[in-house]
């Protein structure tokens, strides 16, 4: 079992060939940096080795996929490494590994500044965020080539379309996360706080949502709409699937949400929050820094029944021995890093979260 750490402004990814089973405990294995003391943007220039503000990290098997957000593409190994700085395999968003950023063009093939990647084992799903959209790849690619050109766009009307951000049920604000249990595809539309919800993994672009979360209807974007409650959301930042449970880390308001079940009306209540005392109290660190408390958490992951979140601003990783039932629950224990993480089993399983 190995977990992936991403640090943005340290440049790096950081691998634990282990679980952690202490605080503080040093990562085994850097990519993006020749060792663990630089952090160098793109160190040694762009290439298949370097990276810039990478935002997130998924795994499949023993493949490993970072969005290298302002490289503006997508990097994969096909195999976990095993060695620092060790180069990937497979380039999207980017004709090769020695080209970099927004080429000016909305394509099949383009990224500009991508925030999220994640994958379901086959499909392969990147939240676009400055083009707007969310692209979808029926296969992930295994060996070097030409740019591999997306089969779907969600948000935009084609693949090459740059529509405004909009409000309709076809239309994405700053999307930062989409997430799939292989059945249906779950999208985080942070600028609008709302989570979409698509009933079916879509199989052409500007598909519409089946449903929405954090507002009375698909139509509507208003920060924490009728107060804030169970049912309301504040620039949601990284959603996670766990069998039947959803978990969303609702961000400006300092907590975590989790349904117990999959929500199949809109703007359905939450069951538990993590973060807070109760379901209408957003105070950063309410009550004090503790095990209990979330300050700006941007990103959740599962890993087994281990609830993993990423409490941003109070620069540590907290995690839940088992995912909660009840309200409140203080963590078991925490890591002293920034930024988001991600569980991979090697056996196969992936687990998602997601600044």
């Amino acid at each position: 079992m190995a977990m992936m750490n991403w640090s943005i402004d340290n440049q790096r990814v950081l691998i634990w060939t282990s679980a952690i089973s202490a605080h503080g405990q040093a990562a085994d294995i850097v990519l993006g940096q020749s060792d663990m003391n630089t952090n160098t943007r793109n160190s040694g220039g762009i290439s298949d080795t370097s990276l810039s503000n990478p935002y997130d990290v998924a795994a499949t098997g023993s493949k490993l996929l970072v969005a290298d957000n302002l490289n503006g593409r997508i990097n994969i190994w096909n195999t976990i490494p095993t060695a620092h700085n060790t180069a990937a395999d497979v380039v999207y968003g980017q004709i090769d590994h020695s080209k970099a950023g927004f080429q000016g063009e909305m394509t099949a093939k383009s990224l500009n500044q991508p925030v999220s990647v994640s994958t379901d084992g086959t499909k392969l799903f990147v939240a676009d965020t400055t083009n707007g959209r969310v692209k979808i790849w029926n296969t992930i690619p295994t060996s070097a080539g030409p740019n591999v050109a997306a089969d779907i766009a969600i948000g935009q009307t084609n693949l090459v379309a740059t529509l405004p951000v909009g409000l309709a049920s076809t239309r994405l604000n700053y999307p930062n996360a989409a997430v799939s249990n292989g059945t249906k595809l779950l999208v985080v539309d942070s600028v609008n706080s709302r989570v979409f919800i698509y009933n079916t993994i879509p199989t052409a672009s500007n598909t519409a949502a089946d449903l929405v979360l954090g507002q009375p209807t698909l139509s509507v974007n208003t920060i924490n709409n009728g107060g804030l409650s169970a049912s309301s959301l504040s620039l949601p930042r990284s959603i996670a699937i766990s069998g039947t449970k959803l978990i969303v880390a609702d961000t400006s308001n300092n907590r975590v949400l989790i349904w117990n079940s999959i929500p199949t009306a809109n703007n359905t209540a939450a069951d538990v929050v993590l973060g807070q005392p109760d379901m209408t109290s957003s105070t950063l660190n309410n009550g004090g820094v503790s095990a209990a408390t979330l300050f700006l958490p941007r990103g959740v992951a599962v890993l087994g029944s281990k609830l993993v979140v990423a409490d941003t601003n109070n620069s540590r990783v907290l995690i839940w021995n088992s995912i909660c039932y009840i309200w409140t629950i203080k963590c078991d224990s925490s890591i002293q890093q920034h930024f988001w993480i991600e569980w991979v089993d090697r056996a196969g399983s992936e687990s998602r979260h997601h600044s």
